[in-house]
């Protein structure tokens, strides 16, 4: 039985994903949890959403600010990552998403508008944050526990 070429092609490429699917399993590249608390100048982030980028772009992942400051993001695989925070003011109801990120952060939305916070603690961040490219603020994501502290 003699193959086509679009055949031996097809099988091969399909061995090569099966190969590479494989050694990212026995690698550990699977997605992980982070967890922490987000801090300005010492004091507690109470609103917003956290945004973490692989350094290569191709990934990122977010998750809501409690009100006692601490986060949690799912999603990421282990590996260097950029971070933004977003924390507008909760009493006008502001999306906390900027267009770039709006497909990952529209969820944390909801569940940052439903989060009861005390205005009085809340404080506007510089803008600066909200962008992982301009925050200055990156980490080796392992998994666990990895506050964030914003300057």
């Amino acid at each position: 039985m003699k193959w086509s070429k679009s055949w031996q092609w097809a099988f091969l490429a399909g061995g090569v994903a099966i190969v590479l699917i494989g050694a990212g399993m026995a690698t550990g590249t699977r997605s992980t949890e982070v967890t922490g608390k987000v801090t300005y100048k010492g004091k507690p982030v109470v609103y917003g959403a956290v945004i973490l980028v692989s350094s290569d772009g191709l990934t990122a992942a977010a998750g809501p600010i409690q009100p006692d400051g601490t986060y949690t993001v799912t999603g990421m695989k282990p590996g260097e990552v950029r971070v933004g925070v977003i924390s507008r003011d909760p009493s006008a109801q502001q999306r906390q998403h900027n267009l770039r990120w709006a497909k990952i952060t529209r969820p944390v939305e909801q569940a940052s508008l439903k989060a009861k916070v005390d205005r009085k603690k809340w404080f506007k961040l510089p803008e600066k944050f909200e962008e992982p490219e301009t925050s200055g603020v990156n980490f080796v994501l392992k998994g666990g526990q990895q506050d964030i502290t914003l300057e």
